[in-house]
């Protein structure tokens, strides 16, 4: 048996339904364009919320991108100087001359015998000789 609905009804739950969506004026803070939406919405498109959050995470980012992009450098500066001397010692200004930076995060290691105390950068281990000024480096797997 089918119950038929008075005709009020479907206007009632539409009225509250209305109201209870609740739509509040705003301005996209990328396209500056006016919409209405509810109230925790800012943006008032996919491409606008896209572009939005690009920027934030380049503007997050940028320090990283950074430090990446120093660590590259200077493990291809290793790089090339390991190829070069392989595990003999070579003079520190040779690294500095090919653009290596002092300021790369680094790892402090012990690991030989002789209590040497090697930095780690990337997959290569630099020992500095500080009465000769010289640089040995070697590959670590």
């Amino acid at each position: 048996m089918l119950y038929f609905k008075h005709k009020s009804y479907k206007n009632n739950r539409t009225k509250r339904k209305k109201m209870r969506k609740g739509k509040h004026e705003h301005t996209c803070p990328q396209c500056l364009d006016k919409f209405y939406s509810r109230l925790k919405r800012t943006n008032c498109g996919d491409p606008c919320k896209r572009k939005f959050n690009n920027e934030k995470n380049r503007r997050e980012n940028a320090e990283l991108k950074i430090v990446s992009d120093i660590m590259k450098n200077c493990r291809n500066i290793l790089k090339d100087k390991f190829e070069k001397y392989g595990h003999t010692p070579f003079p520190i200004d040779e690294l500095f001359n090919a653009g290596f930076d002092k300021n790369v995060p680094i790892v402090k290691l012990r690991i030989d015998e002789n209590e040497k105390e090697w930095i780690k950068i990337c997959e290569f281990g630099v020992f500095i000789k500080s009465e000769t000024r010289e640089v040995e480096i070697i590959k670590i797997k």
